[in-house]
């Protein structure tokens, strides 16, 4: 009786690809919430759930603020997505005056 020993190849799963990362301008930090994802396949085509990998702080009156997200697949393939908000803020300030009746400083000198 002869034994063979088979030694078997692993096989690799190609790697899955991610869109271009997404971009947009809003005019209040309040805005920039957290963005609809894409939907990314695996090469065997199921569905990557991501995890949120950076949650950006607030800007104020202007910046950029990024939400980061991982999409890992079985085979530990790993990229990142991110999604990038301009916080461009042209509302002009309102002032409310500290006494009735007047409206500067000025006035109340007089």
């Amino acid at each position: 009786m002869s034994i063979k020993t088979l030694k078997q190849e692993p096989v690799l799963l190609p790697d899955f690809t991610l869109p271009a990362n997404g971009s947009s301008t809003v005019d209040c930090a309040d805005k920039a919430v957290k963005p609809t994802l894409p939907t990314v396949n695996d090469a065997c085509g199921n569905e990557i759930t991501p995890q949120l990998k950076t949650k950006p702080t607030a800007a104020s009156c202007g910046g950029t603020m990024e939400w980061v997200f991982t999409y890992e697949d079985c085979a530990n393939h790993s990229h990142d997505w991110s999604y990038t908000y301009t916080v461009d803020d042209k509302t002009k300030p309102t002032i409310t005056p500290l006494y009735r009746g007047i409206s500067s400083l000025k006035e109340r000198q007089m």
